[in-house]
């Protein structure tokens, strides 16, 4: 039994320290972009909400990591108080579901603008292929 309580302590330490990092990193990311002036209105409003759902997913990972690091002490003797038990075990489930939300929606969030930029890119191309063509053309004459 106490090696299931050493087990569930370093795996939700893990799962804190993995949320906090993620945090830190979405954080210097995010500095980071909104120094680049480079990027364009449509980039920076989409950087914006990829760097809110992240900074999201991250911190109900630390959350969700706190809450099962305390699970023990809370859910043993709530066993016996079901509706306590069942809240907070519908919480971290419900932590767990979010985050999966979330990581859908960046997923489909990135994809689309990334495709969007692609088709942007591709375009572009065509023009200069079809600008290079009649540059030839003129010369040839």
């Amino acid at each position: 039994m106490k090696a299931d309580l050493v087990m569930l302590h370093v795996v939700a330490l893990s799962i804190s320290l993995l949320g906090g990092g993620l945090i830190r990193w979405h954080r210097i990311q995010w500095s980071r972009q909104q120094q680049d002036a480079s990027l364009d209105p449509r980039e920076k409003v989409f950087l914006h909400s990829q760097y809110r759902r992240r900074m999201q997913a991250s911190s109900m990972l630390l959350i969700l990591g706190v809450l099962l690091n305390f699970s023990n002490e809370f859910l043993v003797p709530w066993q016996n108080f079901q509706p306590l038990f069942f809240a907070y075990v519908g919480l971290m489930l419900g932590l767990v579901g979010w985050m999966v939300l979330l990581a859908l929606g960046d997923l489909i969030a990135t994809r689309v603008v990334h495709q969007a930029a692609l088709t942007r890119l591709h375009e572009q191309q065509r023009q200069l292929e079809h600008t290079v063509g009649q540059m030839r053309n003129f010369k040839d004459q």
